[in-house]
């Protein structure tokens, strides 16, 4: 577990995967609420990537150590 706060109105959770298979291509993914039922997940290729994540032009570049996936995601009743 990297962060976790689970207090607030809107959660958030990031973790580093401990033991993945190759096909996986993303070693810490984080998850943060955006509504009642609406969360927005990230996954990133490393944990330098995550550290970086806020720097400017980090999210949208082309390079590959730079990709990060972004799902939005629904819970179900």
């Amino acid at each position: 577990m990297l962060e976790k706060d689970l207090a607030r109105d809107h959660g958030r959770i990031a973790f580093r995967l401990a033991a993945r298979s190759r096909q996986c291509r993303y070693e810490v993914i984080e998850a943060e609420q955006v509504s009642t039922y609406g969360w927005s997940v990230q996954g990133y290729p490393s944990l330098g990537a995550y550290r970086k994540r806020a720097l400017p032009g980090w999210r949208h570049s082309p390079r590959d150590e730079r990709g990060v996936l972004s799902c939005p995601m629904v819970r179900l009743d």
